[in-house]
């Protein structure tokens, strides 16, 4: 991985909400799974080269402070992942239909790095 802030978002090629659960996951394909990390409610996937190549949040409805049926038919997703020496940060920004209108949401979750994942900032988006 690479320091700083890459210019543009890497695209996420699939996703899934499971109503019943409320779990939203999203994923890059062409990459490889190696394991994942435990964030609390986001659960990130790595690539055997240590990237970052997906996610699944975990009860999304009350992460965000929306109903299920706002989820179920998001307009766009966004996540700025950032990993320093100390701490794994995911900032997930979900833009759903509310009230006839287009309205963003933020949620954010962190972790400590104890696996020595190397200091990056990335951004995905759907």
């Amino acid at each position: 991985m690479t320091e700083g802030v890459n210019s543009s978002p890497i695209p996420i090629d699939f996703y899934d909400y499971d109503f019943e659960n409320d779990s939203l996951l999203f994923n890059c394909k062409g990459l490889q799974y190696e394991s994942s990390i435990d964030l609390g409610n986001i659960i990130l996937d790595m690539d055997v080269d240590g990237r970052p190549m997906g996610f699944e949040l975990l009860h999304v409805s009350r992460m965000f402070g929306v109903p299920k049926s706002a989820i179920k038919n998001f307009v766009k997703f966004g996540a700025d992942i950032s990993i320093s020496e100390e701490v794994i940060e995911i900032k997930c920004t979900i833009t759903v239909p509310l009230r006839n209108r287009k309205t963003e949401k933020i949620a954010v979750s962190q972790g400590i790095n104890d696996i020595n994942i190397p200091s990056a900032q990335i951004a995905m988006a759907y």
